[in-house]
C-alpha cells in the first residue's frame, strides 16, 4: 500500500435522503456513481435491505457514507465513467441501494436472478414507498444522512485504497452495530463497554442464551422495576421481537415490557450490579460449570435485592441441579414467569442456614452475687481470682466478676454451682468458652480446678 496522505482535508456534510436521492439517486437524473469498477458487488440480502428501511422509520442513527469527488483527468482510469458522474460511492454503496429501490419501487436483484422489492415491515404488514402516509414519507425524506465526501485529487488505484481500508474485509461487528443504535439499552452496553466484560466470561459456559442482548435486557428490566411486587413478569416477552425493539427495527410502546428508558444516571449502580454478577459468575466458570440463561437472571435479581449468594459449592449444586429443572419446565410448556420462581427458591435453599440464637443472658441478681463471695471469701473485702489467683476487689462496688463455669452459649444457669468469682480480664478474655475448658488451657493450676 503506498504512503499516500490527503492534502485537503475531507468534507463532511450531510443531506436528508429526499434530497440525496433527487440529485444523486433517482433514476434518469443520477450523479453518483454507485458501483465503480473497485467497488465488490452488492452483497446484502432482502432482510438487510428491509431492516435499514425500518431502521430509518424507527430513527435508528444511519453510519456515515463516503463518497470521492470526481476530478479532471479521473476519467482516464474508469471504464465504467458516464458523463454527468460526478461522485463515486466508497462506502454506502448497499445503503444507497436500499433506499434508490424503496423510494423508486424498482426491485433489487439478489444473486439468483430473482426480483425482491424493498419495503419497510410494520406490525401490520410490508408497506412500499407509495403505500406509506405523507407524515411516513415526510419522516424518511427529512431524515438527514452524514457524508464524508473526499476531495483531494486521487488516482484510481488511491481510491481503491481508500475502499479497501474502509471495507477491511470484513462486517461490522456486533458492537459496532450497537454503537449505531439509539435504543437506551444499546447506548448503556456501549457507554460502559458492557458487552466485552459480559461476554468474556459467559462465552462458553452459558447455554440457552440465544443472544447475550436478552439477557442483559432482562437484567435491566428487572432494575427498572426494582420497585413493583412481581419483577419477573415484566420478563414474559417474546425475544425475537425484543432483539427488534433494541435495535430499533421496530418502535416500542411506551410502558410496555420492551420499553426500557435507562438513563446515565442508572449507569453507576447497574454496573455495580453487573460488577458483582460477573464476579459470582467468573468464579463458577472455573469450574467448568454450564449454567443456563435463567440462572443467570435470577442471580441477578438476588445482588438487586440485596440477597445473599450462596458458597460456590453450594452454587455449583444449583446450577448442576437447574438443568433438569428447566428442561422438564420447558418441555411441559411452563411459563417463564413459574420458572423463575422455581429457581429462586432453590437458590434460597441452597442459602447456609442461619446460625441459631443466642441464649438470651439474664443478670445475676445483687443477693445471688453477695452469696458467691461469702461463700468463696466470707466477710472480707478482698480475695483471689480463682483462675490466674490475682487480687480482686469485692463484693459491693469491686473490680471482680462472677464467670460461668458451663458458659451461658452452652446452656449455662445462673446457678451458685455454675459461678466462680473472678478477675473481669480472666472473665472477659473466656468470652463463651466453658470456663472450665479455657481455664484447663491457660489456668491450669486455677484453684476452682482443684479444689
Amino acid at each position: 500500500m503506498s504512503s499516500f496522505r490527503p492534502s485537503t482535508p475531507n468534507q463532511i456534510t450531510s443531506k436528508t435522503i429526499g434530497t440525496l436521492y433527487a440529485e444523486m439517486l433517482r433514476p434518469g437524473s443520477a450523479r453518483l456513481n454507485l458501483k465503480p469498477i473497485y467497488q465488490r458487488a452488492r452483497c446484502w440480502k432482502k432482510w438487510q435491505n428491509d431492516g435499514l428501511v425500518g431502521s430509518i422509520m424507527c430513527g435508528r442513527v444511519i453510519p456515515l457514507f463516503a463518497f470521492y469527488k470526481l476530478h479532471s483527468g479521473n476519467e482516464d482510469d474508469t471504464t465504467d465513467y458516464e458523463a454527468g458522474i460526478r461522485f463515486e460511492c466508497v462506502d454506502g454503496q448497499n445503503r444507497l441501494s436500499a433506499i434508490a429501490a424503496f423510494m423508486s419501487g424498482d426491485p433489487i436483484v439478489n444473486s439468483k436472478g430473482a426480483s425482491e422489492p424493498v419495503v419497510w415491515n410494520t406490525p401490520a404488514g410490508p408497506k412500499h414507498f407509495r403505500d406509506l402516509s405523507e407524515e411516513e414519507k415526510e419522516w424518511f425524506t427529512n431524515m438527514d444522512l452524514p457524508i464524508s465526501i473526499i476531495q483531494a485529487p486521487l488516482t484510481l488505484t488511491q481510491r481503491k485504497e481508500q475502499f479497501t481500508c474502509l471495507q477491511d474485509g470484513s462486517p461490522i461487528s456486533q458492537p459496532e452495530y450497537m454503537r449505531n443504535t439509539s435504543h437506551p439499552v444499546s447506548l448503556f452496553i456501549s457507554r460502559t463497554g458492557l458487552r466485552d466484560t459480559f461476554d468474556a466470561v459467559v462465552r462458553g459456559p452459558m447455554t440457552g442464551i440465544g443472544d447475550w442482548l436478552v439477557v442483559l435486557a432482562d437484567c435491566i428490566t428487572l432494575y427498572l422495576h426494582r420497585g413493583d411486587g412481581d419483577r419477573f413478569a415484566m420478563l414474559n416477552r417474546d425475544s425475537s421481537r425484543l432483539k427488534r425493539v433494541i435495535s430499533c427495527k421496530e418502535p416500542a410502546v411506551a410502558d410496555s415490557p420492551y420499553d426500557m428508558q435507562v438513563t446515565k444516571p442508572d449507569d453507576a449502580p447497574l454496573m455495580e450490579l453487573f460488577d458483582s454478577l460477573i464476579t459470582v459468575l467468573g468464579r463458577v466458570k472455573d469450574k467448568k460449570v454450564k449454567y443456563h440463561k435463567f440462572c443467570v437472571v435470577v442471580l441477578f435479581n438476588q445482588l438487586l435485592v440485596g440477597g445473599e449468594v450462596p458458597p460456590v459449592e453450594r452454587l455449583l449444586t444449583w446450577f448442576k441441579s437447574s438443568k433438569a429443572i428447566i428442561t422438564d419446565h420447558t418441555k411441559a410448556g411452563g411459563r417463564d414467569v413459574a420458572l423463575y420462581g422455581i429457581l429462586e427458591a432453590d437458590l434460597a435453599a441452597e442459602l447456609p442456614p442461619p446460625p441459631a440464637p443466642k441464649p438470651k443472658r439474664r443478670a445475676i441478681p445483687k443477693k445471688k452475687r453477695d452469696e458467691l463471695w461469702a461463700e468463696y471469701f466470707g466477710v472480707a473485702t478482698t480475695g483471689v481470682c480463682q483462675c490466674c489467683k490475682g487480687s480482686i476487689k469485692g463484693p459491693a462496688g469491686g473490680n471482680w466478676h462472677q464467670a460461668h463455669i458451663v458458659a451461658v452459649a452452652a446452656g449455662g444457669k445462673n446457678d451458685l454451682s455454675n459461678l466462680v468469682p473472678t478477675c473481669a480480664s480472666c472473665n472477659l478474655s473466656c468470652g463463651d468458652e466453658n470456663l472450665s475448658d479455657w481455664c484447663e488451657r491457660e489456668w491450669p493450676e486455677a484453684p476452682f480446678l482443684t479444689a
